[in-house]
């Protein structure tokens, strides 16, 4: 799937931001010369991933990768990390990326799990890649074991649970960044029959909070109360929080609002001569203003993070 995003991103040349969890080959500026990443590079996450498990005296953990870029420069910072620490590796499972040959070891990558002796296991890697679906199958097999991952797999399935659901618990580590105002108040309102042109919202309310969908009318939905909501954020890892995706999406949307809002300002003095014609723009301006804001926004994070552990 993701080859043939980046065939179809190569085909046009226009702007685009990239809200999911920063993908190395995307970072290929000669490939993807009008593409930007809005997750950042996750450069201390080995190291701060190593660091836990020696404060928790955890010395034998197993490791979960996809086998592609992201997951093995992943398990190369790893292996740098663990010189100057005693945290051994009881097995290293490579997820491949051909379908044929990911099915042929299935019950390989189970037995690697359930063999080993190690209670916590790191996961990390390409979530859209064959590792997601290691977890929707092993759903229903009880693994008791600790994962240590990152945002990206902290995601519901179609079934509304989480990739990395645990009786024993899940570590995920994220991204730090401000709270974005209102967003809790407007996950205490938000509503299908509110916006009862969403398709998209009727079927994600659905599909996870089990609210049956009356035969005349796909748009809307049978009430269901906010608390039904409410009880399954508070399921969740992260909360009420905004998780990185969400957050990415956020900005890549408020930077590119942003953007446009400056450009209609710019032409207030020649509105009244183009009244009723459509409005043009130099749509490279927008690209220019939308890289300042999130040039903005990222400098706010920086400081807004130097002020938390200066406090």
């Amino acid at each position: 799937m993701h080859s043939i995003i980046f065939i179809l991103l190569l085909m046009f040349y226009v702007f685009q931001l990239y809200y999911g969890h920063f993908q190395s080959l995307l970072n290929a500026h000669e490939q993807f010369p009008h593409l930007y990443q809005m997750s950042p590079k996750d450069t201390s996450l080995a190291l701060a991933m190593v660091s836990l498990m020696v404060h928790l005296k955890w010395n034998w953990v197993g490791m979960i990768i996809s086998d592609d870029d992201d997951g093995i420069q992943f398990l190369s910072e790893w292996r740098k990390e663990v010189q100057r620490n005693i945290v051994c590796l009881a097995f290293v499972t490579i997820i491949s990326t051909d379908t044929i040959i990911y099915f042929k070891m299935l019950n390989k990558y189970y037995n690697q799990i359930m063999t080993s002796s190690a209670k916590a296991v790191v996961v990390n890697g390409n979530k859209e890649s064959h590792l997601k679906w290691n977890f929707i199958l092993w759903q229903s097999l009880d693994i008791w074991r600790i994962w240590v991952s990152v945002s990206q797999f902290d995601m519901i399935t179609v079934g509304g649970d989480f990739l990395l659901k645990s009786p024993h618990g899940t570590l995920i580590f994220s991204h730090q960044h401000s709270e974005v105002s209102g967003f809790k108040q407007f996950l205490q309102r938000v509503h299908p029959s509110n916006y009862s042109t969403e398709i998209s919202l009727a079927s994600l309310w659905w599909t996870y909070f089990k609210c049956s969908l009356p035969s005349s009318n796909c748009n809307k939905l049978k009430y269901c109360s906010t608390e039904t909501l409410l009880k399954w954020l508070f399921r969740t890892p992260s909360g009420m929080a905004m998780s990185d995706t969400n957050y990415n999406i956020y900005n890549a949307v408020f930077s590119v609002a942003h953007s446009l809002h400056e450009v209609l300002l710019q032409q207030v003095d020649t509105w009244s001569n183009n009244a009723g014609k459509e409005l043009e723009f130099d749509p490279w301006k927008v690209v220019c203003l939308t890289l300042s804001s999130i040039y903005l926004i990222e400098m706010m994070f920086l400081k807004e993070s130097i002020r938390s552990k200066c406090m």
